[in-house]
């Protein structure tokens, strides 16, 4: 593994960490009888979530983990791509 290799592994890790401290967030509502409604709710600190829309037991928030799984793959995707083209570009030069 060369020098660019490591810095582009080491950049994807960085960005991956970053969406994980700080990942999408989603209002969610229940009420009896009905399935749960869910609305984004944007991104905040892991250990910090938005608050609920409203104070009632109903009303709470909750990690997108769909959103935040397509954001984790699309990061990794992107990872080994860069990762490979540097590999082409290298055995070009050779």
């Amino acid at each position: 593994m060369n020098n660019l290799q490591l810095k582009v592994i080491l950049g994807g890790a960085a960005i991956a960490l970053a969406a994980i401290l700080y990942p999408p967030w989603k209002y969610t509502f229940q009420n009896t009888g009905i399935s749960q409604v869910t609305k984004p709710a944007g991104y905040e600190f892991l250990f910090t979530p938005p608050s609920p829309e409203r104070t009632n037991y109903r009303y709470g928030v909750e990690i997108d983990y769909g959103r935040l799984g397509i954001e984790l793959l699309g990061v990794s995707l992107l990872t080994v791509s860069v990762i490979g083209i540097a590999r082409l570009k290298k055995r070009e030069h050779a």
